[in-house]
């Protein structure tokens, strides 16, 4: 036993001086940092050149003369914008027969959503009307504790492994950011950036196509009446600002932005104060901003949960949604 214990000696101190350095530089970085600093993404971000492909594409179109701007429509929004439109049956409802871009990152937070943007803001395309769909309750602080590991004690009072995803992000986003600085400093083309898309207009996404199950709503509903507390809704200026700040730069691309509060279970209404307060003070000082509300358009039997439509809902919402905005 003794010479088992002596060779293992050697690698168990190694072990403790690693982990004893890694508990050292994590109490470095919380103190250093914040427990949770305002400048860390979200945890949710894969689609950087998803979306630049599809932004080169169009350019391409619009550099050929197959794509005239002033029959663009452009949203932009997070899954729900994903799960309850279909641009086919948008544009074959549209009485002006205008082209439709959806863009839509998952992770419903504003900062996704600004983040999921810039390819767009990066862009040339100035589209004759731009929406953007969110939820109220988007602009809720959000925390950014990865449950995911399994590890919860260390994500709850480990700096590293409660952001670890955030930074790995960081990493992605400012990769995407700098391949991009690089096309402006070139003065190179988006489609020398990124692949063209081969269909730029058609979602790749997986439509729900019925309703979850009731505990599954519960679960849902349960979380979402957590992030709705009133309190989640003091010090949420990340998100505050990040709405203003997209809207702001949406506005240097059309003259016409118009905010959309997509489709909810009756459940999720009415909100909060604080909540309302939240969009109304986000939107304050960009008045005049026209702003419909769809919350109550598709009827629960047609949700899939309390923020997604099903297949039936989709069908109906894509097929009403342009002639309220045209």
């Amino acid at each position: 036993m003794r010479p088992v214990l002596t060779r293992l000696k050697s690698p168990l101190l190694a072990l403790l001086a690693i982990a004893a350095s890694l508990a050292v530089l994590d109490v470095a970085l919380r103190a250093a940092l914040g427990a949770d600093p305002d400048w860390l993404p979200p945890r949710f971000y894969d689609y950087g050149p998803y979306f630049g492909s599809r932004i080169a594409r169009i350019e391409q179109l619009k550099r050929d003369g197959k794509l005239d701007e002033r029959s663009l429509v452009v949203m932009l929004g997070t899954s729900a914008v994903q799960y309850d439109l279909d641009p086919r049956i948008i544009e074959n409802n549209d009485p002006e027969n205008r082209r439709w871009l959806l863009m839509a990152p998952a992770g419903a937070t504003i900062r996704n959503l600004e983040i999921g943007a810039e390819p767009f803001l990066n862009s040339s395309l100035h589209p004759s009307l731009i929406l953007v769909g969110i939820h109220a309750w988007m602009l809720h602080r959000r925390d950014y504790l990865e449950h995911d590991t399994g590890l919860v004690w260390l994500n709850r009072h480990s700096w590293l492994t409660n952001h670890h995803l955030a930074l790995n992000n960081l990493f992605i986003i400012e990769r995407d950011r700098a391949a991009a600085a690089v096309g402006r400093l070139f003065n190179l083309p988006p489609w020398e950036v990124y692949e063209p898309a081969p269909d730029p207009w058609q979602s790749s996404y997986d439509f729900p196509t019925t309703q979850l199950l009731p505990a599954d709503m519960a679960g849902q509903f349960a979380m979402l009446q957590f992030e709705m507390k009133p309190s989640q809704f003091s010090h949420n200026d990340v998100e505050v600002d990040s709405l203003r700040r997209l809207i702001l730069a949406l506005r240097e691309h059309s003259p016409r932005v118009i905010c959309v509060l997509m489709p909810e279970s009756s459940s999720m209404r009415p909100y909060p104060p604080a909540a309302e307060a939240s969009l109304h003070r986000a939107v304050a000082d960009l008045q005049p901003l026209q702003m419909i509300d769809l919350r109550a358009a598709i009827p629960d039997a047609l949700m899939h949960d309390h923020t997604h439509t099903n297949s039936a809902g989709r069908d109906e919402f894509s097929a009403m949604l342009p002639a309220l905005v045209h």
